[in-house]
């Protein structure tokens, strides 16, 4: 069903449609493993539903990046475990000695982070996230926290530059600027989106939790100017986040108009 409701529909229709879809996907896929999803994820998605998504407060925007996020994450478990593919068997799912499993702690920070999000297209890399912490040993709670901290403080488009520079690394994609006089060239009405894009990248430079490799310049104004984003190269948390958050779902087509400035585009086929 759409995520969008007609603006006659109610609120509370909304909650009763992510409360019954979501629930309903996550108990047929759960049948039979108590160790999984029934065991953990439909307990604290009841709770949390009732506390925080029927509060008078909840925005409708907070309650439909919550079925969006709830949706595809229980579509994604239910498709892989009903491939043959095993849930974690690392104790992550089960009760700690304060009664709450690690897994229990995830997804309320998760539920917490979705709720919270400003930019709608990144709800689906948290999706994938959760999707993934059920399969995956190696993402452990400190890696899930950190990952999920980094796209909610990560803007779209900063999730985009890494995503091009795995394009790069992977010579998928082509096209920088060599030309030091190429900037003068950009139409009027385009130069305010090359300087933003260049402060991303500027930014995800100087933190260097993300990206290194990258030569940054300034014009006499003192404004960023990147001539070369295919200089950039993914720290190890950047492929951390690229890998559990699936952010190979970018598309190509996408990171191409995103990046249309640099005249990037793909490699064409040899």
């Amino acid at each position: 069903m759409s995520l969008m409701k007609p603006e006659e529909n109610t609120h509370e229709s909304l909650v009763q449609d992510f409360s019954l879809q979501v629930l309903g996907i996550l108990t047929a896929s759960a049948a039979g493993d108590p160790t999984g999803i029934s065991a953990a994820v439909i307990p604290i998605i009841v709770r949390e539903v009732f506390r925080q998504v029927i509060n008078p407060l909840t925005t409708r925007g907070e309650s439909k990046r919550l079925y969006q996020w709830g949706k595809q994450a229980a579509e994604g478990i239910a498709q892989r475990s009903n491939a043959g593919e095993e849930f974690r068997k690392d104790g992550f799912f089960e009760e700690t000695p304060t009664n709450r499993s690690n897994f229990e702690e995830v997804v309320e920070s998760t539920l917490k982070t979705v709720m919270a999000a400003t930019e709608e297209p990144k709800v689906k890399f948290m999706a994938n996230l959760t999707e993934n912490v059920h399969f995956d040993e190696d993402l452990d709670m400190d890696t899930y926290r950190q990952i999920l901290k980094d796209i909610d403080e990560l803007t779209y488009r900063q999730l985009c530059i890494i995503r091009l520079a795995t394009l790069y690394e992977k010579r998928k994609i082509i096209g920088h600027i060599d030309d030091e006089k190429w900037e003068e060239q950009i139409p009027q009405n385009e130069r305010a989106r090359f300087h933003s894009i260049s402060r991303d990248f500027e930014e995800m430079m100087v933190d260097e939790s993300y990206l290194d490799g990258v030569r940054g310049m300034k014009t006499e104004e003192g404004e960023p100017c990147m001539f070369r984003p295919s200089l950039a190269h993914r720290t190890y948390q950047a492929k951390r986040l690229y890998s559990f958050a699936n952010l190979c779902e970018i598309s190509i087509e996408d990171i191409v108009e995103m990046f249309s400035l640099w005249n990037v585009r793909p490699r064409k086929s040899e």
